[in-house]
C-alpha cells in the first residue's frame, strides 16, 4: 500500500495539473488573439516573457511527476524487505529490522515533503507572474487605466451580454482639448502628468461599474454598463464639468482643461465596431463645435448634449439700472 503521503502528493500533481495548464492555455490563447485582434501594438516582449513562465512550469511539473514515481518506487522497495522480513526475521533481529525500515521510509517521507513545499513555492511565484503578465497587457503604464486592447475584449463581452439578454450600455469617447498645443508649449513631461491627471479625475467622476480606459494619445474610451442614453448624457455632462472644474497645476505651471465628449448606445448600432465609430463621430461633432461639449449619436444624427436655447441668458440690463446699481454698492461701501 503506498504512504499516505504518497496519495496527498498524487492528490497535490493532480490538482495542480488541472488548474495550472488551463491557466497557461488561457494564456496563450489570450495573448494569440490580442495579438490577432491588434495587429499594431508589439507584443513580442509580453509573449516572450509568458512563453519563458510557461517553460518553467512545464519543468516544474515533469519535476513533480519525477518525484512522484520516484517516491512509489521507495515504497515498493521498502515493501518487499517488509515482506522479506516477516518471512525471515524473528526475535530482536525483526525488531532491529523493522526499525531500520521505519527510518528509510520516514527520510523517504521528509525528502518528499520538503521537494512538495519547495515545488509549491516554486509554482505560486510563477502563477503571480502570470497573473502579472495579463495585468501588463490590459495595463495603460502611464495612466494605470485599461488600455485599448483591455477595452476591445470588454467592449466584445458587453455586446454579447446586449445580443442575449438586452443588457444597455453605452460608450463615452472623450478626449482632451487642445492637448498638442499643451505638449508643445510644455514638454511632452507636463503632457504626461496632464494626461494622469485627467486618468484620476476620470476615475474618480466616474462609477465602479464603469470601465474607464485610456483609448490613445490624448483620447479615453468608457464603458458604461446598465446605463441608457440619458444617464449616460448626465454622466458625460459631469465628466466635462469636473474637467473643467479642475486647473492642471504643476509648480509654477497653471493649466485651465476641457474635454470634448461623444455618447452613443448600444441599441443604435449594428455592431461594436459601428457603436464605437458612432461615438467617435458625436466626439468629432463637440471638437467642431466649440469644444468643452458633449454630443451624442441619437439613432439618426449626432446632436449636442446641451442645445443652445436650453442655456439660460440672463436678459441685457438697461445702461441707467446699472449705473443706480454701482452708485448703490459705492454708497454702502464708503458709509
Amino acid at each position: 500500500m503506498e504512504s499516505v503521503t504518497t496519495i496527498q502528493f498524487s492528490t497535490f500533481l493532480i490538482g495542480v495539473t488541472c488548474g495550472v495548464f488551463p491557466l497557461l492555455a488561457g494564456l496563450w490563447i489570450g495573448i494569440k488573439l490580442m495579438r490577432d485582434h491588434n495587429p499594431p501594438t508589439d507584443t513580442s516582449g509580453e509573449v516572450e516573457k509568458a512563453a519563458l513562465i510557461m517553460q518553467r512550469m512545464s519543468q516544474y511539473m515533469r519535476g513533480l511527476a519525477g518525484d512522484v514515481h520516484e517516491q512509489r518506487d521507495v515504497m515498493a522497495t521498502i515493501e518487499e524487505r517488509i515482506g522479506e522480513a516477516r518471512r525471515t526475521a524473528s526475535g530482536s533481529k525483526s525488531l532491529e529490522h523493522a526499525i531500520d525500515l521505519l527510518k528509510v521510509m520516514n527520510d523517504a517521507n521528509d525528502g518528499l515533503q520538503e521537494r512538495l513545499k519547495r515545488a509549491e513555492t516554486l509554482i505560486n511565484e510563477q502563477t503571480e507572474q502570470l497573473a502579472a503578465t495579463l495585468s501588463e497587457a490590459r495595463t495603460d503604464a502611464l495612466t494605470k487605466l485599461f488600455n485599448r486592447r483591455a477595452f476591445d475584449e470588454e467592449l466584445q463581452k458587453r455586446w454579447a451580454l446586449w445580443s442575449r439578454k438586452r443588457r444597455p450600455f453605452c460608450v463615452m469617447l472623450a478626449d482632451i482639448d487642445f492637448f498638442k498645443k499643451i505638449n508643445d508649449k510644455h514638454g511632452h513631461q507636463i503632457g504626461d502628468l496632464v494626461l494622469q491627471a485627467v486618468a484620476k479625475n476620470l476615475v474618480q467622476t466616474t462609477r465602479d461599474a464603469d470601465y474607464v480606459t485610456r483609448y490613445g494619445g490624448e483620447e479615453f474610451a468608457i464603458l458604461l454598463p446598465e446605463t441608457d442614453l440619458d444617464k449616460a448624457n448626465e454622466a458625460a455632462q459631469r465628466i466635462v464639468a469636473a474637467i473643467q472644474a479642475e486647473t492642471f497645476r504643476e509648480g509654477a505651471i497653471e493649466i485651465p482643461l476641457t474635454l470634448s465628449v461623444g455618447v452613443a448606445q448600444v441599441g443604435d448600432a449594428a455592431d461594436a465596431e459601428t457603436l464605437v465609430a458612432k461615438a467617435d463621430e458625436a466626439l468629432y461633432a463637440a471638437k467642431t463645435g466649440g469644444r468643452n461639449r458633449g454630443y451624442f449619436y441619437d439613432g439618426n444624427r449626432v446632436v449636442p448634449i446641451i442645445k443652445e436655447e436650453d442655456v439660460m441668458v440672463e436678459p441685457a440690463r438697461d445702461f441707467r439700472e446699472v449705473c443706480a446699481d454701482l452708485r448703490s454698492r459705492l454708497l454702502e461701501a464708503t458709509h
